[in-house]
């Protein structure tokens, strides 16, 4: 029999949601902290932005895995608001070294007054899919480069 290498198409995953408890910086930091060692297990790559209110977060992996996760995600209670953003096909994971990245973002990346916070409040799910696939791709690229620039 021989060995065939099978070639799984990666997939993206963007969401939001609203936090549903008073949550201090040592309780979202634990949440990414077991979030990374799941990921790790599950193949999963991404990034977790927390501007205080709402989560923002990338995941990249199997589709079928990370349907699994969005359903979990979508049933924890610590999320209230849950908005799928975007799944899509990707060619290769944009956060690879990092089963889950982790930002406290106060900025334009997230921030209160990121376009992406601004879009969603004024057209929700009306946006047009590729603008928010603009707005995600600047995220992402913004977040890598604190990523990579962080001590």
């Amino acid at each position: 029999m021989r060995n065939q290498n099978i070639t799984v198409q990666l997939y993206e995953l963007a969401y939001v949601s609203t936090i549903t408890f008073k949550a201090s910086d040592e309780d979202i930091e634990n949440i990414a902290s077991h979030s990374q060692l799941n990921n790790a297990l599950a193949d999963v790559s991404g990034l977790l932005l927390f501007n205080g209110i709402n989560f923002a977060q990338v995941l990249e992996g199997p589709q079928a895995t990370l349907h699994r996760l969005f359903e979990k995600i979508c049933q924890d209670e610590r999320h209230s608001g849950v908005i799928k953003l975007v799944e899509r096909p990707i060619e290769a994971r944009a956060f690879s070294g990092w089963s889950m990245a982790y930002l406290k973002s106060t900025d334009s990346v997230f921030g209160t007054n990121s376009r992406l916070v601004q879009v969603l409040a004024s057209r929700g799910l009306a946006a047009e899919p590729s603008e928010i696939g603009d707005i995600l791709n600047d995220m992402k690229a913004s977040s890598l480069t604190r990523l990579t620039s962080e001590p």
